[in-house]
């Protein structure tokens, strides 16, 4: 046995309960040793395997060229072979139902001894929660050895998923955009349904659902049960099903779907097969009329976080983002750094009782459904799951919370940690008119200005291994944007590196960039939206934008070249007088602790 307490732990335990951990993951693996797996177990180990591998054999024709190189690879590397899907599916079709739950188990002892462990703990430690030494270990692992344990009893139910069918709705209108290939349902509970099917993919549908509210419309009190909702609620299985029950259940289906509470809008989010499309929308309809708010994976969530608490008070990361975040959003009591009093805000039924309300009107929904299906498919599923949702007919949106950021300059430096390094942070932010042709002309911005101080932060400089830029316009809940540039680099060559980036900045407003810049940002954008035209992930992150703000989404055929070429340096220099203002700005820059800055 090797006892390393350096390495990475593969699970995050509440602090101090290290030798409590180690012994729960002990014993299941003696208890394997000694019983073996069950047959349930195998049976859906195999059954999962098997439709994973069907999964990439239904999609061998549009295999990304990187996961084809990465095979090559290894094959060159390591010798493993490269048969081509096709052969390794009739392979696994073939060879696996002849592999029986015996010759699995009696791999058990050869593969799981002591004499190839290795137990890896690592922690913050300290006086009052020491990290166990190896001595202490080694008597975890021999009681183990000699521990009185039984059998492990897999617990299987055959009753279904849903237990009783809903009474179906109906579509009450219908319209169709040929040119888009995009047809919109409108339900008898109100809900719009956008839909698209594609070809792009033989065995991906993707799905989303949005409703204006989310976790604004929470009071102060409650608003940290209500933003951290689904963290524990999504966990908690659903239905008559718990989380693990769900998980088996679940065998041999690819399908996946999560309720989210965001900021300004709750909803869900999904995908699953043409084969397992019912299981998606039955899985939604639960999560909407049955969600369940289990008090072991909540603990086990507040758990996972407070065990978290001290390694994040000791990071200096920690230190500068929540340094950058509290003053950029100007001290709002909503957005304050995570600490142990803000977590103990967060409890379990105002939580569930909030996600609750958010879901028990579907009337102002709006659900998107893109990839490998056909209307006649989807049509009686949106009828009997999505149409018999309940509705009250209620009228909401996002709640402004009053949150802008500050006026004027504040720079702040942040001394935490020992290691010789800094972290620098400059944000603009302001209110502006948000359009599609600002829009424009913040993405080429943000390029141009990335290309610049790569160039001589990087570059020219030896400053830095990279710089971020990141440049936002957002129109709800009111119109702003932000402008983000940071980068790391030693201590000594914080003030340089930062009067390099006002001298590119100012020199940037008063010479218009260089025409290569500017090409190459414009060459990015249609790559980008050519390669969007056939990945349903765009089209449906498409889809949403165009409908939440009831633009007409013919545009998405549109190439973007001709309004990119439409856009001249001489409007960048614009920009960055704009959406670069000096007098308006956050800049916060992290330093060790023995700095003499």
């Amino acid at each position: 046995m090797a006892l390393n307490s350096t390495l990475r732990p593969v699970r995050t335990i509440n602090n101090g309960e290290y030798l409590r951990a180690l012994r729960v993951v002990l014993e299941e693996v003696e208890r394997v040793r000694r019983f073996g797996f069950t047959s349930s177990e195998f049976d859906r180990s195999r059954l999962s395997r098997l439709r994973r591998m069907e999964v990439s054999y239904n999609e061998r024709d549009n295999e990304r060229s990187v996961s084809l190189a990465s095979e090559y690879v290894r094959h060159a590397l390591s010798g493993e072979s490269v048969p081509g899907i096709s052969r390794e599916f009739r392979l696994m079709q073939e060879i696996l139902p002849e592999i029986t739950l015996d010759q699995v188990n009696s791999l058990v002892p050869t593969l799981m001894t002591t004499n190839n462990l290795v137990i890896s703990v690592s922690g913050p430690g300290g006086e009052d929660q020491p990290l166990p030494n190896e001595k202490t270990v080694r008597a975890v692992l021999e009681a183990i050895e000699t521990a009185d344990l039984s059998p492990y009893e897999d617990t299987v139910t055959d009753a279904p998923l849903l237990p009783q069918m809903p009474m179906p709705g109906t579509i009450v209108s219908e319209n169709t955009n040929e040119v888009l290939g995009m047809t919109e349902w409108t339900l008898s509970n109100g809900a719009k349904v956008i839909l698209r099917p594609t070809d792009f993919k033989a065995d991906e549908v993707l799905f989303n659902a949005t409703s204006p509210g989310g976790a604004s419309l929470a009071d102060d009190a409650t608003y940290m049960s209500a933003s951290l909702s689904t963290s524990f609620i999504g966990g908690s299985g659903v239905g008559a099903f718990n989380a693990i029950e769900l998980s088996k259940k679940l065998t041999g289906k690819v399908v996946q779907i999560r309720p989210f509470v965001a900021g300004l809008s709750e909803g869900f989010s999904g995908s699953a097969t043409p084969q397992d499309l019912e299981t998606m929308f039955q899985l939604l309809y639960l999560y909407a009329t049955q969600p369940r708010a289990d008090s072991t994976v909540y603990q086990s969530f507040m758990t996972r976080v407070n065990s978290m608490m001290a390694t994040m008070q000791a990071s200096p990361q920690s230190a500068f983002s929540d340094t950058l975040n509290v003053t950029l959003n100007n001290y709002h009591y909503r957005y304050r750094p995570f600490s142990a009093g803000i977590l103990d805000e967060v409890e379990l039924q105002p939580a569930f009782e909030f996600f609750k309300h958010r879901f028990e009107d579907f009337s102002d929904f709006t659900f998107y459904l893109v990839g490998s299906f056909d209307l006649d498919q989807a049509r009686p599923l949106v009828e009997t799951y999505l149409a018999s949702l309940p509705s009250t007919g209620r009228i909401e949106e996002g709640r402004d919370d009053g949150r802008r950021t500050p006026l004027g300059v504040i720079e702040k430096d942040v001394f935490k940690g020992v290691e010789p390094k800094s972290q620098v942070a400059i944000v603009f932010s302001g209110e502006h008119e948000w359009t599609m042709e600002s829009r424009r002309e913040m993405r080429l911005l943000q390029d141009v200005v990335d290309t610049r101080l790569r160039e001589v932060l990087r570059e020219d400089l030896g400053g830095t291994y990279g710089v971020s830029v990141r440049g936002t316009l957002s129109d709800a809940p009111y119109e702003s944007y932000t402008f983000s540039i940071g980068f790391g680099c030693a201590p000594e060559r914080v003030d340089e590196l930062v009067s390099s980036v006002w001298a590119n900045l100012e020199d940037l407003k008063s010479t218009p960039p260089d025409v290569t810049h500017l090409n190459n940002s414009r060459e990015a954008s249609i790559r980008s939206w050519e390669t969007g035209q056939r990945e349903n992930g765009a089209w449906l992150n498409w889809l949403k934008f165009y409908t939440e703000r009831e633009m007409d989404p013919t545009r998405l055929l549109s190439n973007p070249s001709e309004v990119l070429e439409g856009i001249m340096p001489t409007d960048i220099s614009a920009a960055a007088h704009t959406f670069l203002n000096s007098d308006r700005y956050v800049r916060v820059t992290l330093y060790p602790e023995d700095s003499d800055q």
